[in-house]
């Protein structure tokens, strides 16, 4: 059996104040896999879903509390930030393999 190794990288993260609080979220490249998973299987389920997906997602890195308090317009704004910052650091976004 092969040996190796796996060596921390640095992780890019979408930045973000939320009521005077910063938050990182990893950027794709740097996500855990079973988060890699849930997001590319994500163009497969319905808008409610999809959404349910997402906020869960941002929950994660968040918290459920300020995702729970975020209006429809803020998450979808946390959304296109993070496709964004995803395809600036040369990554997909949301629905792209």
């Amino acid at each position: 059996m092969p040996k190796y190794s796996l060596t921390q990288r640095d992780a890019s993260y979408l930045t973000l104040e939320i009521g005077g609080k910063e938050y990182n979220i990893p950027l794709a490249a740097s996500l855990k896999f079973k988060d890699v998973k849930k997001l590319l299987k994500i163009e497969k389920l319905d808008q409610v879903e999809q959404l349910e997906t997402m906020s869960e997602f941002f929950a994660s890195y968040l918290g459920s509390k300020v995702v729970d308090e975020m209006t429809f317009s803020d998450l979808t704004e946390v959304m296109v930030l993070w496709n964004k910052a995803n395809q600036e650091a040369g990554g997909p976004s949301l629905g792209e393999s």
